[in-house]
């Protein structure tokens, strides 16, 4: 269990970086798939499964389309800081 901690991001982080995309006009959406919470950005999907360890892990999104539920394609896994400086890339960027 501490390795995986150690590796993801928290739950929280991930979702306080989602909501401040989501209100600069940003795509960040995310909705409850299953047993976790998922997310995505044009650029990365997001998973925080219910496990109790409160970690989200991520990955590339694929697609480039990222839907009002959270859900997109995805492809190599990103885990603790890389997932959260991706989200954080996207607070240093905003889109005109």
């Amino acid at each position: 269990m501490t390795v995986s901690a150690a590796i993801a991001a928290p739950v929280g982080a991930v979702i306080s970086a989602c909501d401040r995309m989501h209100d600069a006009g940003q795509t960040c959406n995310y909705g409850i798939k299953g047993n976790s919470l998922v997310g995505c950005t044009n650029d990365v999907v997001f998973e925080c499964p219910a496990d109790g360890s409160r970690q989200c892990t991520g990955s590339k999104n694929t697609s480039g389309k990222c839907n009002e539920d959270g859900t997109a394609a995805r492809v190599s896994t990103m885990k603790g800081k890389e997932l959260l400086d991706a989200l954080h890339a996207k607070d240093l960027h905003p889109s005109k």
